[in-house]
């Protein structure tokens, strides 16, 4: 993925997008910070990619709260940009009738709580939606 980022950077540095060149080098920066710290582990992009989309929402929030519309609308440019390089995501109503089947499957165990039922749903669920969404609809979920 991070070679179709670097690709797309090109494409955008030749079309003069600035909004586009600057939150990709972001992304190949983070990445290649990652590497130099030399973890053992698989540098995964799109963990990067999220907890960048993660931020942008937090920002588009505070400047909707402070009427910064002109930042609103920069930090949106950026998170539909950065949302290109995730898979398709799910809407609530469909994460909440798997969440909802998820919680039927592992309830069975008698050690079953609410951390458990989280646990599983980020794990099974994370490629498709937000963990925070995916932990406050498990909360919805186990509080009926």
């Amino acid at each position: 993925m991070i070679n179709q980022i670097k690709e797309d950077l090109k494409i955008a540095l030749v079309e003069k997008n600035k909004t586009a060149a600057n939150t990709l080098r972001s992304i190949i920066s983070m990445y290649t910070n990652e590497e130099k710290i030399g973890n053992e582990k698989i540098i995964d992009v799109e963990s990067i990619i999220k907890k960048e989309i993660k931020k942008r929402k937090e920002a588009i929030v505070l400047y909707e709260t402070n009427n910064r519309d002109d930042l609103k609308k920069i930090e949106q440019a950026e998170m539909e940009i950065l949302s290109k390089y995730l898979p398709e995501q799910i809407s609530e109503k469909e994460l909440k009738e798997c969440l909802i089947n998820l919680k039927n499957e592992i309830s069975v165990s008698k050690d079953f709580n609410i951390g458990i039922f989280i646990r599983e749903g980020i794990k099974s669920y994370s490629s498709k939606s937000d963990n925070g969404t995916i932990s406050k609809l498990c909360k919805e979920i186990m509080e009926g």
